[in-house]
């Protein structure tokens, strides 16, 4: 049973001036659960650990039935750009671009990496898809671009941890944990770099809720489940 579970967060930031691009360096979030008994001597009270990111995991197939194969129509069976080994041959140029955004960390240390926007990984991506179209007769092609307004702000992580420190209390063994499937959104920033208080759980956060919960100086954990632009809210 936890009698409390102050919690402590840090975070630093870095700004780029005006005319650029401006990126928030996130190098540190901590979350520090202690003060807790434990009738188990296992670490982590015995609860199973949450596991490491994989990246392209396979998602959950329910049931056995498999997708229902696709009918050509009388006449169209010469017609073959549209297979699926084809279609694969330019998914994996397109995730090429990706990848070299990572190797080439361009953003950071390379924990943020894809086709972005504003980036040689997006520009490349374009490229290579206005050379496609006119290599299958697309001739009226073209790239429109524009400027950033000098006075514009654009926010990016640039690294960032989120690590859940061990100590014996919660069973004897206990090692820090660190969150790898975490990631701040925008804006993430603690002014003045720390934040200090007691952890307290607030299911999801509804009015029903927290009108039997104290929040006052405490750093609330809210479960939320994403649903398309609310993640970022």
């Amino acid at each position: 049973m936890t009698h409390s579970q102050p919690g402590l967060s840090r975070c630093k930031h870095l700004s780029a001036t005006a005319s650029t691009l401006s990126l928030v360096l996130l190098t540190s979030v901590w979350a520090n659960l202690s003060h807790a008994q434990s009738e188990s001597d296992a670490p982590w009270f015995g609860l199973p650990l949450p596991p490491a990111f994989q990246a392209h995991r396979l998602p959950a197939i329910v049931g056995e039935r498999g997708p229902t194969p696709a009918v050509v129509p009388a006449g169209e069976e010469d017609n073959t750009e549209l297979q699926g080994e084809i279609i694969w041959q330019d998914l994996e140029k397109v995730v090429a671009f990706s990848r070299q955004s990572r190797s080439e960390q361009e953003i950071g240390n390379g924990q943020l990496w894809g086709r972005i926007s504003g980036f040689p990984s997006s520009e490349r991506t374009v490229e290579w898809m206005v050379n496609r179209y006119q290599e299958v007769g697309i001739e009226q092609t073209a790239i429109q671009s524009f400027d950033q307004d000098s006075d514009a702000r654009f926010w990016l992580p640039h690294s960032w941890e989120v690590r859940l420190k061990g100590d014996d209390v919660f069973g004897s063994g206990s090692q820090d944990i660190v969150l790898e499937t975490a990631h701040p959104l925008s804006p993430s920033e603690l002014p003045g770099g720390q934040l200090n208080g007691e952890l307290v759980y607030v299911g999801t956060g509804s009015p029903a809720e927290l009108a039997h919960i104290d929040v006052n100086g405490k750093i609330a954990v809210q479960h939320i489940t994403p649903q398309a632009h609310l993640v970022f809210e």
